[in-house]
Formats: structure tokens, C-alpha cells, sequence
């Protein structure tokens, strides 16, 4: 059978691989077209947030001068809401460990945040976390002085004494967790220097929480059956036993400085400049400079004298942990005015006869300021290298409340 003749038309793939071709190109474009608008979707988004989010991660951090600072910059219309959009992201982040903002907030020593919560929230005060820990017992646990000085002043009595009653996980009191050394970090480490002070401050922050507490919290004991006094004693007797030593290798070394200007100070005021008249009287008598040298003399010695026996008795005291409270604080910060006045005195009587000396021989102005520069440079020297440890002690002796660690 013949099959009807049938014209086969060739098939021209070059035709049809250029119009898939385009077909690809169209819906590749297409592509790139949407990631293109989602990628500028997600960039607007960012530029949007971007404040935000650069304040969340300072409320994170604790630094409240950037959060001010930022707060300052942003425009009025995007202020709306930021500072409880931060908390909200904080609290969101720690929700599966009970560990509010607000706790954050008093761990840190942001009194701000923990304002704006309170006044937005009043049952945020009786938060606690996983270990049955308030603000209260946090502030105190990581050493924040104005979180507890905060709700001390911001809240009624009733409820402040409702924080101080209440234990951790561990049946620790605030007195408990103030009887413990501090935490080793910047956060919470009290910015001093040497072990003697860092002591001095421990005793400080103990007698502090001490004071608001009751009697009974006293003979307290937590879990390991240890009261607060024993933790404190426990805890510290390493330091304690650092800062015995410490005070001691400072007193010895000061008191010989002392022994040193007393007897200098001495064969000074017995020496006379000028010599004496047939009389017996000075010749100098009655010039400026013979009088400030017999005062200066007179001071060095005196203070010198007195400044020796004050170390001898830091030397031979009794040095128990709360005699570091304020007993030998005080004692210390005296005795180091003592020195220094000695010193200054001695060096100005020094200088006082040797211008009376040379005021014949050179121009009274240009000796008048040798002397006076040459005096001081020693003074201020020895102000210089003692500065730190005198401003350290002035704060332990005049503050009842410990200062606040640092935020970073």
C-alpha cells in the first residue's frame, strides 16, 4: 500500500535554541528583578532599625552615656517608645532563664532602665530569677551601691523590707551575699589601689548591708550552715592577711622616712643661720626669711616627731578584719598628712637658710626663685607617687556608701 506522499519539514535548532534563549534570559531577569526589591526591602528595613538596634546593644551593655547620647541624636518622632522597645528585646532574649530586664538592669547598675520599668510596671520590684534571686539580692550580690541606694530611696518602706526578707535558692540573705568577695570582673571590682584598701572597702560594703538588716540576720545560716560572719571571715582571711602585710611594709618603710625628716628637722632648728651677736641673739633676727626658717624648723620637727609614733602604733595595733573599717583608715590617712607636712617643712627651712646665706652674693629675686622652685619639685613629687593611695583613703574615711563599679 502507498502511504501518501508527505513533505517532512527539516527541523532548524538554531531557530528554536535561541528562542528558549530568550525565554531563560526573561526569567532569569525576572529574578533578579524580586532579589533585587528584597535585598532593598531588607536594606530600608535595616536603615529603619538601625538606631534601634544600636541602642539595643548599648541598654545590652550597660553604657548609659552612649544610650543618652544616642537618645539625643535621634529624631523626635522616632524617640517614641525606644527605651521600652530595648527592655522589651532584653526581656524576650532572657525569658527562658527568668532573667528580666529589670534584673539585668539592677546586675549592671542601670537605675534608669530600672526606673522607666518600675514606673510603666510596679510588679517588677518582686521579680526573681532561676535562683529566687530579687533585685535586691542582685545588686548586692554583683556590688551596685546606687541600685541598693535606689530602692532604698524609691520605694515604700514595707516594700523595701519585703526585698531585704527574702533568701536565694541557697537560703542566703543580702547579708550572706555581702559577706562573699567580690566577683573577679570589671563589672564589679572595686577600683582601688592595693589589698589594704580593697579590704577597707570590703568591710565598708559588709557593715553597709549590715546596717540595713535586722538584728537576726545575724545568726542566720544558709544551706551550708554558715552564718554571714563566717563567710565574711571565711571568705576573706586571704585579703586580710594580704593587707596585714601590706599596711605593715607601708608603715615601715614611711616610718623611716619620718625618722629621717625628724632628725634632720632636729640639727636644723639647733643650727642657727648668720650665727649670734655677743648677746646670744641671732644676727638675722627679724628678717622674713630667718623667721620662716625658724617656723618651718619648728613644724618639721614637731610633725615628723608626731608622725613617727602614729606608725609605730599602726605597727603595733590590733588588725582585725573591722578594725579596717575606719580605725586604721583613719589613722593612715592622718599620719600621711603628718609626713608630708614634715617633709615640706624641712625642705622649706633647708632652702631658708641658704638664702639667707647667698642674698649677699646673688639678687634676692632670682635666689627668692630658685629656692622656691627648688623646694617645691620634691614636694610635688612625693604628692605625685603618694596622690592615688591619699584620694583612696579620703573616700573610704568620708563615705558611708561604697562607690558604685564603674559601667562599661
Amino acid at each position: 500500500m502507498k502511504h501518501p506522499y508527505i513533505e517532512v519539514v527539516p527541523f532548524d535548532d538554531g531557530e528554536h535554541d535561541e528562542e528558549m534563549k530568550e525565554k531563560a534570559r526573561c526569567k532569569r531577569e525576572g529574578k533578579d528583578l524580586q532579589e533585587r526589591e528584597g535585598n532593598q526591602k531588607i536594606e530600608d528595613s535595616a536603615k529603619n532599625v538601625e538606631k534601634d538596634t544600636t541602642f539595643l546593644a548599648v541598654a545590652k551593655s550597660g553604657v548609659v552615656e552612649i544610650m543618652e547620647e544616642l537618645n539625643s541624636k535621634v529624631k523626635a518622632s522616632d524617640k517614641k517608645g525606644l527605651l521600652l522597645v530595648a527592655m522589651k528585646e532584653l526581656e524576650a532574649k532572657k525569658s527562658d532563664t527568668n532573667d528580666t530586664a529589670y534584673l539585668r538592669a539592677a546586675k549592671h547598675g542601670i537605675t534608669e532602665i530600672m526606673i522607666a520599668l518600675e514606673s510603666k510596671l510596679k510588679s517588677v520590684i518582686h521579680e526573681t530569677n532561676s535562683n529566687n534571686e530579687n533585685a535586691l539580692l542582685i545588686a548586692v550580690k554583683y556590688r551596685q551601691p546606687r541600685v541598693v541606694e535606689g530602692l532604698r530611696n524609691r520605694l515604700s518602706m514595707e516594700t523595701f523590707q519585703s526585698l531585704i526578707l527574702e533568701m536565694d535558692n541557697n537560703e542566703n540573705t543580702i547579708l550572706h551575699l555581702a559577706a562573699y568577695p567580690c566577683i573577679d570582673n570589671e563589672d564589679t571590682a572595686w577600683k582601688i589601689s592595693g589589698k589594704g584598701i580593697e579590704m577597707m572597702w570590703n568591710v565598708k560594703w559588709y557593715e553597709y548591708i549590715d546596717g540595713l538588716v535586722p538584728d537576726d540576720f545575724h545568726y542566720i545560716r544558709n544551706k551550708e550552715g554558715k552564718t554571714p560572719g563566717e563567710i565574711f571571715k571565711e571568705e576573706n582571711k586571704q585579703l586580710l592577711q594580704s593587707s596585714i602585710e601590706w599596711l605593715k611594709n607601708t608603715t615601715e618603710s614611711s616610718s623611716i622616712v619620718a625618722a629621717l625628716v625628724a632628725g634632720v628637722s632636729f640639727a636644723t632648728s639647733c643650727t642657727v643661720p648668720g650665727g649670734n651677736d655677743q648677746s646670744g641673739k641671732p644676727n638675722l633676727k627679724g628678717q622674713p626669711a630667718f623667721d620662716l626658717f625658724s617656723t618651718c624648723s619648728l613644724t618639721g620637727l614637731y610633725f615628723s616627731v608626731t608622725s613617727l609614733m602614729v606608725f609605730l602604733s599602726i605597727l603595733t595595733c590590733r588588725k582585725q578584719a573591722k578594725d579596717f573599717g575606719n580605725i586604721l583608715p583613719f589613722k593612715f590617712f592622718m599620719v600621711l598628712n603628718f609626713l608630708f607636712i614634715a617633709i615640706f617643712a624641712m625642705l622649706f627651712s633647708f632652702f631658708a637658710g641658704q638664702y639667707l646665706l647667698l642674698t649677699d652674693k646673688y639678687d634676692k629675686s632670682s635666689s627668692l626663685l630658685y629656692f622656691s622652685l627648688a623646694g617645691s619639685l620634691p614636694v610635688m613629687y612625693y604628692a605625685f607617687l603618694q596622690f592615688p593611695l591619699y584620694i583612696d583613703l579620703a573616700v573610704v574615711i568620708s563615705r558611708k556608701v561604697p562607690l558604685n563599679p564603674p559601667m562599661h
